[in-house]
């Protein structure tokens, strides 16, 4: 009997597909297949560094190049159709986000930083359902030994003891630089005073003992007879004065609370026979300056009364200390008959150089010095300094740190 060869299998226009069997008709929708819904079995195969395998936990050494990471799903149903994301969770969070790789099943790393890792990957049979995440163990990578906690504390503290003692020479060699000027100070004020001693004070003395001698051969009743008894008085004053000036010198010890009562004995030495009216007025509060710069004040002020009692014929003179909490002022004012700008350049071409003498105390002080005449006006000499450089109560910290260094 002949075979009879016919076709088995139609497609009707809706893409059905029909097959004729032995029993009967069979008809296929394809676009309705059920996608299979098992899902790979995914494992991950080996973790290499640097061609060697590693064991679970393993701690790989500093100097790691690579890292090889081998991982397989298995579907039976289609192999091709599986595919792969992973990440690598560790130190640098930029890199712990999923990657997909496709069909790829090797991730490879390099120059990994040092830290704990684990490695993560999931599989998918292309269904957009994922297994899973399938973790490696835990391993490290060590670090070098400058990246080890107890060195990189190491490295702060000597940090921190190499500034110390950069910041601790430099206060020696400041206060060394300042102990060598006061040195040198103290020395050239004991120099002057020695002058001072020698010379000067002992021949005011002898002047005084021949005007003495003169005074004593002049009547009672002449009318020279008073004047000379009051400016040998004055002269006493005066030489009493200059000792303990000296002795001040040679102790280096001008104090505040000292200060005003200097002033008035300067005044009363200038004091002649017609007597102006003076006085010293101290306002403010209860700061307290500082010894130098009461004495360069005081030495300010000395100028300015000098200048005052020979030069403005003033009846009435006034010096005024104003401790301000911000700044110090001092002002020595007359109601004399003032000099121009022009008398003042003549001055100082002639060799009067008082008020220039005064400007430069006041620069070395930090100060500002302003002198203020008209005719028959009278003249004013002002100084004012800020409280930080005036104050001894401003100096407390700096002079604690240098009694520190020294120590």
């Amino acid at each position: 009997m002949p075979l009879l060869f016919r076709n088995s299998a139609q497609t009707d226009p809706w893409g059905r597909l029909w097959f004729s069997t032995l029993n009967g008709v069979v008809s296929i929708e394809p676009d309705r297949l059920a996608m299979p819904q098992h899902l790979p079995l995914l494992s991950i195969r080996s973790i290499v560094a640097d061609g060697h395998e590693i064991d679970a936990s393993a701690a790989l050494p500093p100097d790691t190049h690579t890292l090889d990471v081998k991982y397989f799903g298995l579907d039976l149903t289609d192999p091709r159709r599986v595919v792969y994301r992973y990440r690598l969770v560790g130190p640098d969070a930029s890199d712990s986000s999923w990657q997909d790789v496709g069909s790829r099943t090797e991730a490879a790393y390099s120059h990994l930083p040092s830290g704990s890792y684990k490695f993560q990957v999931m599989a998918s049979n292309g269904n957009d359902v994922w297994t899973q995440p399938v973790s490696s163990a835990t391993f490290r990578i060590l670090p070098h030994f400058y990246q080890r906690p107890w060195v990189q504390g190491l490295f702060v503290l000597a940090g921190v003891l190499l500034a110390w003692t950069a910041i601790s020479l430099r206060l020696r060699y400041v206060s060394a630089a300042i102990r060598m000027r006061a040195e040198e100070r103290a020395d050239e004020r004991v120099r002057i005073a020695r002058e001072l001693h020698d010379t000067l004070l002992q021949g005011v003395q002898g002047l005084l003992l021949s005007f003495h001698v003169a005074a004593e051969k002049v009547p009672a009743d002449h009318v020279s007879k008073k004047a000379l008894e009051r400016a040998l008085t004055t002269a006493d004053r005066i030489i009493v004065e200059g000792r303990n000036r000296v002795s001040r010198l040679r102790s280096e010890k001008l104090y505040d609370s000292e200060l005003k009562t200097l002033i008035e004995g300067v005044a009363s030495n200038l004091n002649g026979i017609t007597a102006i009216d003076f006085a010293v007025k101290r306002m403010g509060g209860g700061e307290i300056l500082q010894n130098h710069i009461v004495d360069e004040v005081f030495c300010i002020a000395r100028e300015a009364l000098t200048n005052a009692f020979r030069h403005s014929k003033a009846s009435r003179i006034v010096v005024e200390l104003d401790y301000q909490k911000r700044e110090f002022r001092m002002s020595c004012r007359d109601n004399g008959r003032g000099f121009n700008a022009e008398a003042f350049c003549a001055h100082q071409s002639n060799g009067h150089w008082g008020l220039r003498g005064m400007e430069e105390r006041a620069e070395g002080i930090g100060a500002k010095l302003s002198l203020t005449s008209a005719a028959d006006k009278g003249t004013e000499v002002h100084i004012t300094m800020p409280a930080r450089l005036a104050y001894a109560r401003h100096r407390r910290f700096r002079d604690f740190l240098k009694r520190k260094t020294a120590a």
